[in-house]
């Protein structure tokens, strides 16, 4: 008796956990999952820490099972916001995806990050208006007088040319509102097959 109860618990057992793992998925390390920011981040008006949040626009399936449902939340954090400044220097924004919501509530923690997002690239500006300026300054120098002429124009040009590249601002980066954006997991996340 205490057999035939050991043996129908053991297979009663081995009927739920394969109904269970039958109802588990994986996405894999390296998914993209598109999405819609809800919450906009940006270099300049963000801090450290702050958080943001984008819904899922585009399902993903396991064959015909819904496995990330459009809907779905990702929950991010800035790690790191600095303006632009005007010496030229673009601003800085990095960010971190943390938590997957699924419509029913339940959360996941993930590690995931942003890509294809355009940043913009430090530009060489102060070698460009050095240049140009001082370019400049020689013709206008060497036109008007000759000899040190030149020379005191292409000073004067370098020296402006230099103080306008100073005070160029450098470009911002934003992740504005509505904004499309693709998101890929650094690790497996186990899911539950989706049925909402």
């Amino acid at each position: 008796m205490k057999r035939a109860f050991l043996l129908a618990f053991w297979i009663l057992s081995a009927l739920i956990l394969s109904a269970d793992a039958q109802n588990t998925y994986v996405l894999q390390k390296g998914t993209i999952i598109f999405a819609t920011v809800e919450s906009p981040v940006g270099s300049r008006f963000s801090n450290a820490n702050d958080t943001f949040t984008a819904k899922v626009s585009k399902p993903i399936l396991a064959g015909q099972i819904e496995i990330l449902p459009v809907g779905s939340l990702l929950q991010g954090r800035v790690l790191k916001a600095k303006p632009a400044s005007i010496n030229g220097r673009n601003g800085e924004l990095d960010v971190k995806f943390e938590y997957l919501v699924l419509p029913d509530g339940s959360r996941r923690q993930i590690d995931a990050d942003l890509i294809n997002f355009p940043i913009p690239k430090s530009e060489k500006r102060l070698g460009l208006f050095a240049f140009v300026f001082g370019g400049l300054g020689a013709l206008i120098g060497f036109v008007s007088a000759e000899g040190k002429g030149a020379l005191i124009g292409a000073t004067t040009g370098t020296a402006v040319g230099v103080g306008a590249a100073i005070l160029q601002r450098g470009k911002e980066i934003n992740i504005n509102l509505n904004q499309q954006i693709e998101i890929r997991l650094n690790q497996d996340v186990t899911m539950p097959a989706a049925d909402f």
